[in-house]
C-alpha cells in the first residue's frame, strides 16, 4: 500500500509538472515593479517618468512600470485628460504618499521607507531586486485577442520554486501607453503618457494563490474587456505576485495585450554615429511564430528632426512580403547623412496586413553626426531653445544618446552641458566632463545646481580641482529676485547685468561659488549687494570652462539671453588669452585674492622693486600707489577701482613679474 502511495504521488506530480506549458520550473531572477506616483500637473514628474524608463532601459526585460495617476496634481484642468481610477487612492493611502513624484520598489522599504524619490529609482532597483537575488516563484503569461467577445483572454502559469512564508496573491493591471496629453514640466507638448494603470482585473490587491508550496503550479485564464477608447496597439499587462500583507511584491513581468505572432531581434532603438560616406546599418531579423501565413507591411519614415536630406534605405526596398509559420526573413536598413550634419531618426515598423487588432513592432534607428563640433547634452531638461537662434550648428542630443557615441565623436570643439532648473551632476557626469576637458573639449554649464549637488556628493571629485572653484554648502541666496552684476573687465560679464532672474523662473535658489585657484578661474557675474559670485569661468590646462550656475531660460529679457550667450561661446571659441599670463614668481604673494577696499604684496624672496602698474582685462593701465614700510611688504587701496578681474605687472631688478587679482565691491 505505501508503495502504490508513492507511485500515485509521484505520478500526480509528474502529471502537474507536464502540465505546465510555457512557465520556467528553474529558479529566475526576481524583476523590478516600479510603481510610480505622478500627475499632469506635476512639474518635476517628467523627469521622474524618464529616471523610471532609465531604469527599465539598463535592464530590459525586467522592469515593469506602473504609473498611477493620484492626488492633487493628478485633478485636469479643462479639456485635458484624466488618468486617475478608483485604485489610485488606495494605494497611495497605504503609502502614505505626499511627495510626486515617488515610486515603490517591488513595494519593499528602502531605509526604513517603502516610499522613495526619482533620484533613487536605479540605485533602489540595483540594490534591492536586480543584484542577482532569486524569486521563489515564476510567472509566464500569453494572451488572446477574442474578435466575437472583443475581449483579451490572458492565460497565465505560475510555478513555485520554493515555499514562501505567507498565502501570495496574483496582480493583473491593464496599462495603456502612447497617449497624448498635457503635462506640466514637459519638454514639449502634446506629451506622451506611459505605462498609465488603468484597470486592476484581479482587484485593488490581487487574487489568492491557494498553493504555494515548492513546486506548486497554478495556471488560469483571465478575460477582459477594455474601454474601446484604449490603444491596444500600445497597452500592456503587468502580472506581479505579491505577498498578503500587500508590501510586499516577489517578481512581476509584463508582456503586451496581444501576443505578438512576430518575433524581431531588436529589442532596443539602435544608437550610432554617421557621416556621408559612412552610412549607419542595422539589420532586423524577423519571424513568424504562428501556425499561420504572415503579410507583412513595412513602413520607414524619419523624425522631425532628421535633416531634409538625409535618407532611408530599405535592402531590396521590400515594403510588403509573406513570412510562413516558423520562417524568418532577414532586412537592412539604412539611415545615409547628406551634406546637413545633425541628429536623425529612421522609425521602422511592421505591422500585419491582415491583423490589424496585433501590434506594431516599431523601432528607432538613432544616428548623430561624427563630425558635429557644437552639441547640447540635456541631462534630463528641455533643449534651450535660443541655441538654434544664435547658431543652427549647435545639436541637442540626451545624455544617455551621448554616452553611447561620445568616444566616436571626434571633432568636437564645444559642448553646453544642460543641467537645468534641478538636475544633479553625478560623480559620472562629472567624470566624463573632466574627459572632455583633457581633450581640449570647451564646456559651458547651463544649470541651477551641478556643480553644489557635486560638491555634497562627491567634495573630492577632479573636476572641481580642474575648474578651480567650488561650492560652500549653505551659502545660497535667499532672495525674491536676483539682481546679477557682470565683473566689470570680464570678457563675459562686462556690460551684462540681469535684472530679471527670479525665482519663479530660476526653480531653484542661486548657488554662489568659491574661487578655489585664482590663476585658473575668474568670476563673472557676483550677486548685487553680497560680493558672491554667481558665475565663473575656467581656462585648464588644455581646455576652457563657463558655469553660469543658473539657467540660460531663467532670463526673461530674450535679447539680453541671446548677448549672454554670444559672449559665452565667443570666448570659449578664442584661444589667445590674456589669462595664460603666468603667476611666474611663487615668492610673490598677493592677499586678500579676491580683494574689496585694499590688497597687499608680500615679496618673500627679498627682490627690488622698481615699479608697479594695473591692468584690466582690455589692456587699460590704471595707476595706483604703493604704500610700504620696508622693501618687501606694499599696500595697495582699491578705492577708486570697480569689480573685475586684473594683472597687476611688478617690474624689479629680476625681472617682469604678473599677478591675477580679483576685485570685488
Amino acid at each position: 500500500m505505501k508503495y502504490i502511495f508513492i507511485t500515485l504521488f509521484i505520478l500526480f506530480n509528474l502529471s502537474l509538472l507536464n502540465s505546465q506549458t510555457i512557465v520556467s520550473t528553474q529558479p529566475e531572477l526576481r524583476n523590478v515593479v516600479l510603481e510610480e506616483y505622478t500627475g499632469i500637473n506635476c512639474v518635476n514628474c517628467p523627469q521622474g517618468h524618464l529616471l523610471a524608463e532609465n531604469v527599465a532601459k539598463k535592464f530590459p526585460g525586467r522592469v515593469s512600470i506602473i504609473n498611477i495617476h493620484q492626488g492633487h496634481y493628478a485633478i485636469p484642468n479643462s479639456g485635458d485628460p484624466d488618468f486617475r481610477t478608483k485604485w489610485g487612492d488606495d494605494l497611495a493611502n497605504l503609502f502614505s504618499v505626499n511627495s510626486y513624484p515617488s515610486a515603490t520598489i517591488n513595494r519593499m522599504k528602502y531605509n526604513g521607507n517603502a516610499l522613495i524619490n526619482r533620484g533613487d529609482y536605479l540605485s533602489f532597483s540595483m540594490d534591492s531586486v536586480l543584484n542577482g537575488s532569486f524569486s521563489p516563484v515564476n510567472i509566464a503569461a500569453k494572451t488572446k485577442w477574442n474578435e466575437t467577445t472583443q475581449e483579451i483572454e490572458i492565460y497565465v502559469e505560475i510555478y513555485f520554486t520554493s515555499s514562501v512564508p505567507n498565502q501570495p496573491k496574483l496582480n493583473i493591471i491593464f496599462l495603456e501607453s502612447g497617449i497624448p496629453g498635457y503635462q506640466t514640466g514637459a519638454p514639449s507638448l502634446p506629451y506622451i503618457h506611459n505605462h498609465i494603470l488603468r484597470d486592476m482585473i484581479t482587484g485593488q490587491w490581487g487574487e489568492d494563490l491557494e498553493n504555494y508550496s515548492e513546486g506548486s503550479f497554478f495556471s488560469k485564464t483571465y478575460k477582459f474587456k477594455p474601454d474601446s477608447e484604449w490603444n491596444l496597439d500600445s497597452s500592456a499587462f503587468a502580472i506581479f505576485i505579491s505577498q498578503s500583507d500587500k508590501k510586499n511584491i516577489y517578481t512581476g513581468i509584463e508582456i503586451h495585450s496581444l501576443t505578438p505572432n512576430l518575433v524581431i531581434n531588436s529589442q532596443s532603438n539602435a544608437i550610432g554615429v554617421i557621416s556621408q560616406s559612412n552610412p549607419f546599418r542595422k539589420v532586423y531579423s524577423i519571424k513568424n511564430q504562428s501556425e499561420n501565413n504572415i503579410t507583412i507591411n513595412l513602413k520607414t519614415r524619419k523624425s522631425e528632426r532628421t535633416p531634409d536630406d538625409w535618407l532611408i534605405k530599405v535592402e531590396n526596398d521590400e515594403s510588403e512580403f509573406l513570412l510562413l509559420p516558423g520562417n524568418s526573413k532577414e532586412l537592412e536598413i539604412r539611415l545615409e547623412q547628406g551634406p546637413t550634419k545633425g541628429i536623425g531618426d529612421a522609425i521602422i515598423e511592421f505591422t500585419e496586413k491582415d491583423n490589424p487588432k496585433h501590434p506594431c513592432y516599431s523601432f528607432q534607428m538613432i544616428a548623430i553626426s561624427s563630425e558635429l563640433d557644437y552639441i547640447e547634452v540635456n541631462d534630463g531638461s528641455k533643449p534651450t531653445e535660443i541655441f538654434s537662434e544664435i547658431t543652427p550648428q549647435f545639436v541637442s542630443i540626451d545624455y544617455e544618446l551621448f554616452k553611447e557615441v561620445k568616444s566616436e565623436m571626434n571633432a568636437l570643439h564645444i559642448v553646453m552641458w544642460n543641467t537645468g532648473t534641478g538636475n544633479e551632476l553625478t560623480a559620472e557626469n562629472a567624470t566624463i566632463i573632466d574627459g572632455l576637458l583633457n581633450k581640449s573639449i570647451r564646456v559651458l554649464f547651463n544649470g541651477s545646481v551641478a556643480i553644489p549637488k557635486l560638491v555634497i556628493s562627491e567634495p573630492n571629485h577632479q573636476l572641481l580641482s580642474t575648474l578651480g572653484f567650488t561650492y560652500v554648502t549653505g551659502s545660497d541666496i535667499i532672495a525674491n529676485a536676483y539682481n546679477l552684476i557682470g565683473v566689470t573687465g570680464d570678457p563675459i560679464g562686462d556690460g551684462i547685468n540681469i535684472n530679471a532672474i527670479t525665482r519663479t523662473n530660476l526653480g531653484s535658489f542661486l548657488e554662489p561659488m568659491t574661487i578655489t585657484n585664482n590663476k585658473i578661474a575668474f568670476p563673472v557675474f557676483i550677486a548685487e549687494g553680497s560680493n558672491k559670485v554667481i558665475s565663473v569661468r575656467s581656462v585648464t590646462s588644455n581646455s576652457k570652462a563657463v558655469y553660469l550656475s543658473f539657467f540660460l531660460d531663467a532670463i526673461t529679457d530674450n535679447d539680453l539671453k541671446k548677448q549672454l550667450l554670444v559672449k559665452c561661446i565667443k570666448w570659449l571659441d578664442e584661444t589667445n588669452e590674456v589669462d595664460n599670463w603666468e603667476n611666474n614668481d611663487e615668492q610673490i604673494i598677493v592677499y586678500p585674492n579676491p580683494a574689496n577696499g585694499a590688497f597687499y604684496l608680500y615679496n618673500s624672496g627679498f627682490q627690488k622693486f622698481i615699479d608697479f602698474a594695473l591692468y584690466d582685462y582690455k589692456g587699460n593701465v590704471y595707476k595706483i600707489l604703493a604704500q610700504t614700510n620696508d622693501s618687501n611688504f606694499y599696500y595697495f587701496s582699491t578705492e577708486n577701482l570697480v569689480s573685475g578681474n586684473y594683472f597687476l605687472v611688478v617690474n624689479s631688478e629680476q625681472g617682469r613679474i604678473i599677478k591675477n587679482i580679483i576685485i570685488l565691491k
